[in-house]
Order: C-alpha cells, then sequence, then structure tokens
C-alpha cells in the first residue's frame, strides 16, 4: 500500500486511474489521466485500429484541452476527483476513440466541460450526463429535428429579428428531405421528446407572441409567408413532417440549445432553460 500513496499539494486534488495523479488543473496531468484511460480501454487493437484510435483520441484531447483553458475560471477543479467525473471522462474518451468524425466531438466535449462547471445546477449536470449517454445515437439529422422543434415550440424572439435567425437555422439544415414516419418513435424511445395527443399550432402561437391580431388563420399564414419567409418555410416543415406532437424533453432541449449557441443563434442560460 505503501507504494501507492501519494503527496497531494497545496491545492491540488487527488484523481485515480491506473495509478495516483494530483490533479489541480494542470493539463499535463490531466492529459496523463485521458491517455491511461484510453490505454486501459483499448489495450488489444492492431496497429491500423489503434493508429485510427489514436488520432481520435489526440484530436480530442487538443478540443478538450481549449475548454478547460478557456473555461478554467468556471470550473470545479474538485470534480476531478469524483468518480463519477472520471466515468464520464472514461466514456468520453471511449466514444470519440471509436467514433471520430462520426460524431460531434465539439458538442460531445461541450456537453462534458458542462458536468464540470461551477455553475451548473444539480438538475443540469443530471441532464448534462443524461445526453453524455445519448450521444452514440445521434445523427446530425436528429439534432437538426430537435432544434426545428425547441425553436418553434419553446422559443421567442424579438420579432425584427427572428426571419434573420430562422435564415441562419435553415442554412444549416436541409429543409428539403422527407423524414421518417417513425422518427417521433425513435427520439421518444431515447429521451428526447415526449409524444402528445395534442398539436401544437405554430401560425396561431406566432399571432399570439407577437400580437397578430387576424383571422382566419390562413390571413395569419399570408402575413408570415411575405414578410416572414424563412419562419414560413420552417414552419411549414414542422407541419409537414408532423412534428407537431412532439414535445421536447430537458435532454432534447439541451441538445437544441447548444446547436443553437453553436450557430450563433443566441448566447443561452442553460440554467434558466432546465430547472
Amino acid at each position: 500500500m505503501d507504494g501507492q500513496k501519494q503527496k497531494v499539494g497545496e491545492n491540488g486534488i487527488a484523481l485515480q486511474a491506473g495509478g495516483d495523479i494530483n490533479i489541480g488543473l494542470r493539463y499535463n496531468e490531466v492529459k496523463e489521466i485521458f491517455y491511461d484511460l484510453f490505454k486501459q480501454n483499448f489495450p488489444n487493437l492492431v496497429n491500423a485500429a489503434a493508429e485510427e484510435a489514436q488520432k481520435n483520441v489526440d484530436e480530442c484531447f487538443k478540443k478538450l484541452e481549449c475548454r478547460l483553458i478557456a473555461e478554467k475560471d468556471n470550473i470545479d477543479a474538485c470534480k476531478f476527483s469524483e468518480s463519477n467525473t472520471q466515468f464520464l471522462l472514461n466514456d468520453t474518451i471511449q466514444l470519440c476513440a471509436r467514433k471520430g468524425s462520426k460524431i460531434d466531438i465539439d458538442s460531445l466535449l461541450d456537453v462534458f466541460t458542462l458536468t464540470l462547471c461551477k455553475n451548473t445546477s444539480p438538475i443540469l449536470e443530471l441532464v448534462s450526463e443524461q445526453v453524455l449517454s445519448i450521444f452514440p445515437r445521434l445523427t446530425k439529422e436528429y439534432i437538426d429535428v430537435m432544434t426545428i422543434i425547441h425553436i418553434v415550440t419553446k422559443v421567442k424572439f424579438d420579432c425584427l429579428s427572428i426571419d434573420g435567425i430562422y435564415k441562419k437555422l435553415i442554412n444549416a439544415m436541409n429543409l428539403n428531405r422527407s423524414l421518417s414516419q417513425d422518427i417521433g418513435l425513435y427520439l421518444d424511445s431515447i429521451g428526447l421528446v415526449s409524444k402528445t395527443t395534442g398539436v401544437f399550432l405554430p401560425y396561431k402561437t406566432f399571432s399570439d407572441v407577437y400580437s397578430i391580431v387576424l383571422s382566419p388563420e390562413e390571413k395569419i399564414k399570408e402575413k408570415i409567408r411575405i414578410e416572414y419567409p424563412s419562419v414560413y418555410q420552417v414552419y411549414e416543415y414542422f407541419v409537414s413532417q408532423k412534428l407537431d406532437c412532439l414535445i421536447p424533453t430537458p435532454a432534447g432541449m439541451l441538445i437544441a440549445l447548444m446547436y443553437m449557441k453553436k450557430l450563433g443563434l443566441g448566447d443561452f442560460d442553460y440554467n434558466i432553460w432546465i430547472h
């Protein structure tokens, strides 16, 4: 047991990963545990697979290091000593090593970093952990769909800027494709939406929120089509693909909000949305 003893310096944190490492958010030591976990997960890969996995992990750590540096004032370094954080880091490394560019590593690391932040509420931390577990089952199409559902049903923008925001959304997505009839069932099964028997009416909601007093509904639609063409395009897609019976869960909202932030659609305080 004496060989496993360590001295932890002032402001240091003891971290266990195949051996004791002293972490005080010193990046060379974060890197040590990162690669230690990688070696434990993939000890028997053949050369070609090992090289590919190593390349994926190298890229992942570079991005993680940038986030730790950028967020160092917001990160609770003590969380690195918690077993839960080490499990999450281990899962993140495995995903990056296995999937590489097939997953959105940037968004994955954004979620992991969120679990380390001082101001992350307990419920947001739990939701972040849930999202990390969902990531292997997500494609860009599903993230696009979640973002459309959330932005149409939950988000209010300034009336003067809303069409420009929706235009940015359209430019990042493919609204010409038809979605699978089972997409709602799939998103429900992985915990991103709940299905409802009611139907969300985007045009009526728009008129209520922005005080457009017109009737019947066709007049509201025509006004939006002329004055807010990008909003109209997203609404028509939303209705035609039968997304109007899906309600985003907290996990679905977090995925959508993080993607919206990435697209420059706003700088959101996740704690306000998920509480």
